[in-house]
């Protein structure tokens, strides 16, 4: 089983103060934060942090802050909880990987709905035509 490999309570704001600086760092500033990290304490001896998972830290913090704002909660009559919402998006996710039989956790972290349904869209053509 491939490790899950997550942030420390120590890195979180310092990368949330990264954050409000600059929503979409450039890769130079990622490999920086990467050093950064990988240097401090928290991370002697223990997994370092790659600038993928980064990317993946900033592309998830920027879709927490959209659907904080409400841009992802599009019903009429206003009965639409966020909360609510990032769970619905959340079981379609699962529930699309698991018709797949890609449903393991390891797999699902880095994506989105939306990248679920492409691969999924793109896995139905395949098997179709191939």
């Amino acid at each position: 089983m491939i490790k899950r490999e997550t942030f420390r309570s120590t890195e979180i704001p310092k990368l949330r103060e990264w954050f409000n600086v600059n929503r979409k760092p450039s890769m130079a500033d990622l490999e920086k934060y990467r050093d950064i990290l990988n240097n401090g304490p928290a991370r002697i001896d223990k997994y370092k942090i790659t600038v993928q998972k980064l990317q993946v830290w900033f592309k998830n913090e920027r879709q927490k802050e959209k659907i904080s704002e409400g841009k992802k909660c599009s019903d009429k009559d206003d009965k639409c909880s966020k909360e609510g919402k990032s769970e619905e998006t959340a079981n379609d996710r699962q529930q699309t990987l698991a018709q797949l039989g890609l449903g393991s956790p390891e797999f699902t972290m880095d994506f989105g709905l939306e990248e679920v349904q492409k691969f999924a869209s793109f896995y139905d053509d395949f098997n179709l035509n191939g």
